[in-house]
Protein backbone atom coordinates (compact mmCIF):
# COMPACT_ATOMS: atom_id res chain seq x y z
CA UNK A 1 0.00 0.00 0.00
CA UNK A 2 2.93 2.41 1.18
CA UNK A 3 4.66 2.09 -2.60
CA UNK A 4 1.25 3.10 -4.24
CA UNK A 5 1.47 6.60 -1.48
CA UNK A 6 2.63 8.72 -4.94
CA UNK A 7 -0.31 7.36 -7.03
CA UNK A 8 -3.12 8.67 -4.38
CA UNK A 9 -3.75 12.12 -5.19
CA UNK A 10 -4.51 11.06 -8.77
CA UNK A 11 -7.57 9.87 -7.45
CA UNK A 12 -8.65 13.66 -5.92
CA UNK A 13 -9.54 14.74 -8.81
CA UNK A 14 -11.96 11.92 -9.74
CA UNK A 15 -13.49 11.78 -6.35
CA UNK A 16 -14.84 15.78 -6.96
CA UNK A 17 -16.12 14.85 -9.87
CA UNK A 18 -18.16 12.16 -8.22
CA UNK A 19 -19.10 14.47 -6.03
CA UNK A 20 -20.26 16.93 -8.71
CA UNK A 21 -21.99 14.65 -10.77
CA UNK A 22 -23.73 13.33 -7.78
CA UNK A 23 -24.98 17.16 -6.77
CA UNK A 24 -26.30 17.42 -10.42
CA UNK A 25 -28.05 14.57 -10.57
CA UNK A 26 -29.93 14.69 -7.28
CA UNK A 27 -33.76 14.97 -7.69
CA UNK A 28 -33.85 18.19 -5.34
CA UNK A 29 -31.31 21.41 -4.40
CA UNK A 30 -29.56 20.01 -1.75
CA UNK A 31 -29.22 22.62 0.93
CA UNK A 32 -26.00 24.31 2.26
CA UNK A 33 -26.17 22.55 5.77
CA UNK A 34 -25.91 19.23 3.86
CA UNK A 35 -23.91 19.43 1.95
CA UNK A 36 -21.43 20.74 4.89
CA UNK A 37 -22.14 17.88 6.36
CA UNK A 38 -20.79 15.58 3.88
CA UNK A 39 -17.85 17.69 3.45
CA UNK A 40 -16.64 18.57 7.00
CA UNK A 41 -16.43 14.91 8.91
CA UNK A 42 -14.74 13.62 6.78
CA UNK A 43 -12.33 16.15 6.28
CA UNK A 44 -11.70 15.91 9.76
CA UNK A 45 -11.12 12.72 10.39
CA UNK A 46 -8.41 12.68 7.48
CA UNK A 47 -6.34 15.38 9.29
CA UNK A 48 -6.78 12.94 12.41
CA UNK A 49 -5.97 9.69 10.92
CA UNK A 50 -3.81 10.90 7.75
CA UNK A 51 -0.31 9.97 9.81
CA UNK A 52 -1.79 6.88 12.02
CA UNK A 53 -3.83 5.04 9.01
CA UNK A 54 -2.51 5.92 5.34
CA UNK A 55 -5.34 3.30 4.30
CA UNK A 56 -8.41 4.55 5.95
CA UNK A 57 -7.38 7.95 5.77
CA UNK A 58 -7.33 7.60 2.01
CA UNK A 59 -10.56 6.72 2.12
CA UNK A 60 -11.96 10.14 4.04
CA UNK A 61 -9.90 12.13 1.73
CA UNK A 62 -11.99 10.52 -1.19
CA UNK A 63 -15.17 11.49 0.79
CA UNK A 64 -14.07 14.79 1.72
CA UNK A 65 -13.62 15.57 -2.15
CA UNK A 66 -16.16 14.35 -3.25
CA UNK A 67 -18.01 16.69 -0.92
CA UNK A 68 -15.93 19.42 -1.94
CA UNK A 69 -17.11 18.83 -5.31
CA UNK A 70 -20.54 19.11 -4.26
CA UNK A 71 -20.39 22.15 -3.38
CA UNK A 72 -18.04 23.61 -5.82
CA UNK A 73 -21.28 22.43 -7.83
CA UNK A 74 -23.77 24.48 -5.78
CA UNK A 75 -21.51 27.36 -6.09
CA UNK A 76 -21.95 27.15 -9.85
CA UNK A 77 -25.73 26.69 -9.92
CA UNK A 78 -25.68 29.62 -7.53
CA UNK A 79 -23.77 31.56 -10.09
CA UNK A 80 -25.51 31.35 -12.86
CA UNK A 81 -28.97 30.86 -10.90
CA UNK A 82 -31.41 33.58 -13.46
CA UNK A 83 -35.10 34.02 -13.49
CA UNK A 84 -36.93 30.91 -14.82
CA UNK A 85 -39.18 32.40 -17.56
Amino acid sequence: MNDQALRWPLLLPLALTAGAAIYMTSPDEPAWAVLAAAFLPPLIVWAVLRRRRPGVALLFALLACSGAGAIAGKVRAELVAAPIL
